[in-house]
């Protein structure tokens, strides 16, 4: 068993505390692509002279982690009181000064701050006062993760060979007072079926024409549990 990080979007985040979302994809990065030499064998490495395989089963046996059983922390946006300190003898890449996120309290906020001006990252100028900022789910630690996902299957296909089912527990929303249609997660527009939904959600996410480039992505199915993961005793909650 394997605790690993997944960052959620803000709407994404919503379903699954509503109970909506079960599934998430997320492309395989290196793409895999077809050996124009080897008619049915893949290049699962991205790189000449990486792992050959000759089925999707065979792809999933490269990217399969995390697997079923594995927990995910959620991460997702939040909001701490915190300022910047230059880290002493480090440059960046373009030879400038590196600074460190350094939060002045152990809270964290889910929702902004009432009455409170946010600073979304480092101030150029004054990057030294205490100050409330925006942090994207990528950077939240384990310790303040609200939603634990225990992963029950994985699977790797092609984007677009996700199924009607499939759409609906990736937790894209039927249209209000529109019975039998979904709404467009960009447009607010809507869509005639869960597959078109979710696919606007994937470009609103990844940009415009990543729907259509059909990539291969890595989908898990979950359950979703309310509380941090460190008060789990193991992968079925007990």
């Amino acid at each position: 068993m394997t605790d690993l990080p997944i960052p959620f979007s803000a709407p994404m985040v919503r379903a699954l505390i509503d109970g909506r979302k079960t599934q998430t994809r997320r492309a395989l990065n290196p793409q895999p692509y077809q050996l124009e030499s080897r008619s049915g064998y893949w290049n699962a490495s991205g790189a000449v002279g990486g792992r050959i395989v000759t089925s999707d089963r065979a792809l999933l046996d490269l990217y399969r982690k995390p697997e079923p059983g594995d927990r995910l922390y959620v991460g997702e946006r939040y909001y701490q009181l915190s300022h910047w300190e230059p880290v002493e003898g480090q440059l960046s890449k373009g030879g400038r000064q590196k600074w460190a996120f350094t939060p002045d309290t152990d809270q964290i906020l889910f929702d902004a701050p009432a009455g409170e001006t946010v600073r979304l990252g480092r101030h150029h100028k004054d990057a030294s006062t205490v100050a409330w900022h925006k942090r994207l789910g990528r950077f939240m630690a384990k310790k303040h993760s609200r939603l634990t996902l225990i992963v029950t299957d994985v699977r790797v296909e092609r984007l677009q060979d996700i199924s009607e089912a499939d759409a609906i527990a990736e937790g894209v929303e039927r249209a209000p007072k529109n019975d039998g249609w979904w709404k467009s997660q960009t447009s607010g527009q809507l869509c005639p079926t869960a597959r078109d939904a979710y696919g606007d959600l994937w470009n609103s996410i990844n940009g415009a024409g990543a729907w259509e480039a059909n990539p291969w992505v890595v989908a898990y199915t979950f359950t979703v549990h309310r509380g941090n993961i460190d008060e789990r005793g193991s992968a079925d909650g007990h």
